[in-house]
């Protein structure tokens, strides 16, 4: 999200984190004894903010991402059903963002990733089959921008399973245990329907004939030898506007 250039965006952004912090901090703060942690959260905001004042576009992925953690915290805590009796802000005992301690007794991890769509600069950095490098005169200016930014959301998705299934391998097997990936977008630069194709790729080990991304994706895969574990348990998509206290849309994507 590097698009906040002149003095005038910048009062916007400002703006934004007063709405936050007289906003979704109060009503975070309405939840403190289900959300013991809380203050380690408010904590990092208020750093990100004063970072902001001080250092302004160094941070504004930082400011994004940490919009949406703040966001998702507020989701999983307004929810009745499932009710969420105790939720941790980077755990102690677990590498998460969040980990839920629900009635029902489950235990569910939380990872959650911002896509920003920062581009490979050149064609041979996104490791592409060698015929869609022969062919790259194709995807020449507008559509090669729209072909490279949806390849590169997808890149992020995989990359980001794949940390946390290393995270996930380093627990103890419980069968309490549940494990969500959240991923992050504007709405603009990719949507839902990219994260439910990648979803049925994860739980299958098999590309949609359609999906337009299965040559490249599968070539990825192959190149780096990624083995998928598939030990993620669902994963949801959190659609927020840029500098929208709230989410657009909150989309839960579960293995058919």
């Amino acid at each position: 999200m590097n698009w906040l250039f002149l003095a005038e965006e910048r009062a916007l952004i400002s703006r934004f984190l007063t709405c936050i912090e007289a906003g979704i901090c109060p009503e975070l703060k309405k939840h403190s004894k289900r959300f013991p942690t809380i203050d380690l959260l408010l904590a990092e905001f208020y750093k990100n903010k004063t970072e902001w004042e001080t250092s302004g576009l160094k941070k504004i992925n930082e400011i994004s991402d940490f919009a949406n953690k703040m966001c998702l915290a507020q989701k999983i805590l307004s929810e009745n059903h499932p009710f969420c009796e105790k939720l941790e802000y980077k755990p102690s005992d677990r590498p998460f963002d969040f980990m839920a301690r629900m009635a029902d007794k489950l235990n569910i991890n939380y990872d959650i990733k911002t896509i920003n769509n920062n581009y490979y600069t050149t064609w041979e950095k996104c490791e592409l089959p060698l015929d869609a490098e022969q062919n790259c005169n194709y995807f020449e200016g507008l559509k090669g921008e729209l072909w490279q930014k949806w390849y590169n959301t997808r890149r992020s998705m995989l990359e980001f399973t794949v940390s946390l299934e290393k995270k996930i391998r380093l627990l103890p097997l419980k069968s309490n245990n549940r494990f969500i990936l959240t991923l992050c977008g504007n709405g603009f630069d990719w949507g839902c329907t990219g994260l439910k194709e990648f979803a049925d790729f994860y739980w299958s080990g098999r590309h949609d004939p359609n999906d337009a991304l299965s040559e490249p994706e599968d070539y990825f895969v192959k190149n780096r030898k990624i083995a998928l574990a598939q030990n993620i348990d669902r994963f949801s998509y959190l659609e927020r506007k840029p500098l929208e206290l709230r989410p657009f849309r909150f989309v839960d994507i579960i293995k058919n």
